[in-house]
């Protein structure tokens, strides 16, 4: 018996076709990152080389991973990377999947460590892969960088990509800022945010497959915000700042919760690239 001999444009829009029947987003797009992906080759050249016969260990492996795509796990995971700030971040089920808007959240630190010249430390709380801290420490080398989590497993990817992107960073556990550690000048955090009964409705990718400890911020989503708004100014120097990230309408809320410590001044908010609220910028007062 024969064997079907596939060839790259059939392939893909028969995978596209399959992805479409069951409600994956971006069907064709994820049919040519799977397939570029196993075959090394960038999108471009899957449509330069159409007619090339995919061989068939690549064909057994391509086929798994769209079995995998159909049942909605995330591509990311299926892949084992993303990209993120112009670098590659292995990423696992162990992690947050790192989002374009948390781009914008790393370069309003930059921003903030530029205008700050004499800062030299800083924290990234709920570090996930590490993608804040690594990106941070490889942009401004001359800094020290600390990651916390509250995940071992989610430490042992952020070590694993700052290892493999040359990044100096020092790895810690802990579910708060810990008040014994070495006082920084800048925090960082894309905190858990969304309400705990919202979960459950949000797309499989994230709701089924994204770890529930990166996603869950209590019954409002606001409850790590209150950690660390109460928290960070033990672990400031004078002058520091917090930078976080948040979720769609909280920014009101958050400056409302705020207000109980009154060392912060007024917060700054920030639109990501769609024009939402994403970020905000608590500074301590003189």
């Amino acid at each position: 018996m024969t064997t079907q001999t596939w060839t790259i444009l059939p392939l893909l829009e028969r995978t596209a076709a399959y992805f479409t029947d069951r409600g994956v987003p971006n069907p064709r797009l994820d049919a040519e990152l799977l397939l570029s992906d196993i075959l090394g080759m960038k999108r471009i050249e899957l449509y330069m080389h159409f007619d090339q016969p995919v061989a068939e260990p690549d064909l057994a492996r391509f086929r798994t991973q769209v079995q995998r795509r159909g049942k909605r796990e995330p591509l990311q995971y299926i892949m084992g990377y993303t990209e993120f700030y112009g670098r590659r971040f292995s990423v696992t089920p162990a992690v947050l999947i790192p989002r374009p808007e948390t781009e914008q959240l790393v370069a309003r630190a930059l921003e903030w460590l530029d205008v700050h010249p004499t800062a030299t430390r800083v924290l990234d709380f709920g570090t996930g892969s590490g993608c804040i801290a690594s990106t941070v420490a490889l942009e401004r080398p001359q800094l020290q960088v600390t990651a916390v989590d509250a995940s071992e497993a989610a430490l042992e990817v952020a070590q694993r990509n700052a290892k493999q992107l040359g990044a100096t960073i020092t790895l810690t556990t802990g579910c708060r800022i810990m008040s014994g550690m070495t006082a920084v000048d800048l925090i960082i955090s894309n905190p858990p945010y969304i309400p705990s009964a919202e979960i459950s409705k949000l797309q499989p990718e994230v709701a089924q497959f994204e770890p529930k400890l990166a996603l869950d911020g209590g019954e409002d989503g606001l409850a790590f915000y209150r950690q660390l708004l109460q928290d960070a100014p033990t672990q400031l120097n004078t002058g520091g700042a917090l930078l976080i990230e948040t979720g769609l309408g909280q920014h009101a809320d958050i400056a409302a919760i705020a207000k109980a410590t009154p060392q912060w001044q007024a917060p700054t908010s920030y639109t990501d690239l769609s024009g939402t609220e994403r970020i905000m910028v608590f500074e301590l007062g003189n």
